[in-house]
């Protein structure tokens, strides 16, 4: 009710479409001279959130407009949190787990601690929340099974999820030790000395 009730809402959010959703979260999160700060679990991102349950649109539209865009972090995470809420759980680990790859840093907003309600959370911490956690952002989500559990029934292949490093490896043969002789040689990477 405290969303419907906000002048946010009411100004900005009552006519959107999905374009437009994603036009007001860009524009919103990136503002330089805004009156308070911008973050996950304050009010213009609950709001856009429930604008798009509201609109409701494809799960597949939403990965590729929010999720696979890498330029607007809170757009990204805000497309993360409606997937997460509406998908299903296949399709929830899929697009989810590519970006445990995102490290950027990104504001939270926790009205349960009074003391210190803002604090920070990168990226991939925040897609670890979503996928294990049963509250993000002041939200109840719903369950969701364990990969594993997916796995045996082969909605999910086989396997640890993919990882950055195990892309990086494949560059090199899948050889640990020939990443990181190239790291020692042409980085001079004293980790890899």
């Amino acid at each position: 009710q405290r969303i419907y009730d906000s002048r946010y809402w009411k100004e900005t959010c009552f006519g959107l479409t999905v374009e437009s959703v994603l036009e007001e979260s860009a524009r919103t999160f990136t503002k330089k001279n805004q009156a308070g700060p911008i973050a996950i679990g304050h009010l213009q991102f609950l709001a856009l959130t429930l604008k798009l349950l509201q609109l409701h649109p494809d799960t597949d539209l939403m990965i590729e407009t929010f999720i696979e865009q890498e330029d607007f972090k809170y757009t990204r995470a805000l497309g993360a949190l409606y997937v997460r809420l509406t998908g299903r759980p296949a399709d929830i680990y899929h697009s989810l787990e590519t970006l445990y790859r995102d490290g950027r840093k990104l504001r939270n907003f926790n009205v349960h601690n009074a003391t210190d309600p803002w604090s920070f959370v990168h990226m991939d911490e925040f897609i670890h929340n979503l996928l294990t956690e049963p509250h993000v952002a002041g939200i109840t989500l719903p369950r969701l099974p364990l990969r594993r559990v997916l796995q045996e029934a082969g909605y999910l292949p086989e396997g640890s999820r993919q990882t950055a490093l195990q892309d990086l490896l494949q560059d090199f043969g899948g050889e640990p030790l020939a990443y990181l002789k190239h790291k020692a040689l042409v980085e001079k990477s004293p980790a890899a000395l």
